[in-house]
């Protein structure tokens, strides 16, 4: 679990008032997401019109997190401005050979 909002910045308002923030916080969004991936590559010469080509892609290098958004904006509820998901896998490394003739 992790907290996104400061859930002691909102409260409720008094019964039949109009409160004091907007409806929706249009500048909210998810957590920032990056990734960094890799792909190496070797190509070969076997024999006369044979060719070989290897290759090694990872993805999400160093094994970055993406929260998902909020679990849930409905102020009050247990689970209010809290990112309680994962939304990529961890790392993931393919080997491939190509042969070419």
């Amino acid at each position: 679990m992790r907290l996104y909002l400061n859930p002691a910045a909102f409260s409720t308002a008094a019964a039949f008032t109009l409160g004091s923030g907007p409806r929706i916080l249009p500048g909210l969004r998810s957590p920032g997401r990056w990734s960094t991936d890799l792909a190496l590559d070797k190509e070969f010469h076997l024999a006369r019109s044979l060719r070989g080509l290897f290759r090694v892609e990872v993805i999400n290098l160093f094994n970055t997190p993406w929260y998902t958004s909020l679990a849930s904006t409905s102020f009050g509820a247990a689970n209010f401005a809290q990112v309680t998901t994962q939304a990529n896998l961890s790392r993931f490394t393919q080997f491939t050979f190509r042969l070419s003739f």
